[in-house]
């Protein structure tokens, strides 16, 4: 019964995306409701057989997106499945795919937006030399406060980029990049590397930022707005945060008579130690 439950309601989710069809081969209409994976649909399949197909659609993991009949051909090409003029996009459950101005663009919570270009991959080479051909479009896809970046291997690069072409330029003189000489470490590349749109710098965190963050002054000015920003809130909860920092505090010296949490502290201080080091010679 649970798994009936269960598949009638990837059915509900198909249907609203388009992928299953309004009536069986029979005629009789498909309801999410009664929906029974036996039921026969044109061309013979069944209404289970297709729930399987599109089963990260129905889970989130993908969304079905009409786009023109001209993307969806680039789409294909680019390796996408497409079906009834429309691309099957794959992205996280945190991520949410839409079409803007004719462009699939995957949206993260922070903001960041990755763009997604159907060109064709046979080797990076022409991967990135394509992108340069089609930078006029590409560049299109943006506005006017907007700005490109990549992430390399979840990475976030050094710079933000309002031409496109610039952002390629940039990623081919990456070693790692340049010393791509078999497929394989193409291929690898290629599914690593994303093309990104941010609306304002804010929203991207440079690796100059993120030193700057995790300096100990940064951290002191922080925790100097917070407890500004605490005074000022009711007296209840101001109690709150000290009896769940005492909480803390508690189960901290609690750990910290165990021998096995001042071996770790050990070998935490080292590894401070010789980062500090390394920051200097950097």
């Amino acid at each position: 019964m649970a798994n009936l439950r269960n598949f009638r309601k990837r059915v509900s989710v198909l249907k609203k995306q388009g992928l299953i069809p309004d009536r069986t081969a029979r005629g009789s209409k498909i309801d999410a409701r009664s929906a029974d994976p036996r039921y026969k649909l044109k061309g013979g399949k069944t209404l289970g057989s297709l729930v399987n197909k599109f089963d990260d659609v129905a889970t989130g993991k993908a969304t079905a997106l009409k786009v023109s009949k001209e993307q969806v051909s680039r789409f294909k090409k680019a390796g996408y499945e497409t079906t009834g003029g429309k691309v099957i996009v794959p992205h996280s459950a945190t991520e949410k795919a839409t079409v803007e101005r004719g462009e699939v663009v995957i949206k993260s919570r922070s903001g960041i937006e990755r763009i997604q270009i159907p060109i064709p991959f046979q080797n990076l080479t022409q991967y990135l030399n394509d992108i340069q051909k089609d930078k006029a479009r590409i560049n299109a896809m943006k506005r006017r406060n907007e700005y490109f970046g990549f992430k390399f291997f979840g990475n976030n690069s050094s710079a933000l980029y309002q031409d496109i072409g610039h952002a390629i330029e940039d990623l081919a003189r990456y070693s790692a990049v340049a010393a791509a000489n078999t497929r394989i470490k193409q291929q690898e590349i290629y599914r690593n590397l994303e093309i990104v749109r941010v609306a304002r710098s804010a929203n991207w965190v440079f690796p100059s930022e993120r030193r700057r963050m995790m300096s100990k002054k940064f951290n002191r000015e922080r925790m100097r707005k917070f407890r500004a920003k605490l005074k000022r809130k009711p007296e209840a909860i101001q109690n709150q945060y000290r009896d769940n920092a005492a909480e803390r505090n508690r189960k901290y010296r609690a750990r910290l008579r165990n021998g096995r949490l001042k071996a770790y502290k050990l070998k935490a201080r080292k590894r401070a130690k010789k980062s500090r080091k390394n920051r200097k010679k950097k």
